[in-house]
């Protein structure tokens, strides 16, 4: 009967052993598979910030351009305001506008 259960027990002990080893073989290959993974993601990150940050620089560039027209644009008005008349009349014409003999002080 010893015999039996001694038999039974290597048995039993070899499987287990068996078991083991095919568990850590899997746990190994699933945690170079992990590490393959991450590696990519992390490239496709960097990949995708690069591209979102050459995205940014482009849109701020031109944010920029269309600021600096905007402002050219805004101080040509003003001033085209400030040297028109107001509301139409001509009160006292500047000398650009008189004729030409008149600027002469001929009369």
């Amino acid at each position: 009967m010893q015999e039996i259960t001694k038999a039974v027990s290597d048995r039993i002990a070899g499987q287990l052993k068996s078991f083991k080893m095919g568990t850590e073989a899997m746990v190994a290959s699933a945690r170079e598979e992990v590490t393959m993974l991450v590696g990519m993601l992390k490239e496709h990150v960097a990949a995708a910030v690069e591209g979102v940050s050459e995205g940014m620089k482009v849109a701020m560039h031109r944010m920029n351009n269309t600021s600096a027209k905007l402002e050219e644009t805004t101080t040509k008005y003003k001033d085209a305001l400030l040297s028109s008349p107001a509301n139409g009349l001509v009160i006292e014409p500047p000398l650009s506008q008189m004729a030409p003999r008149l600027r002469a002080g001929g009369g």
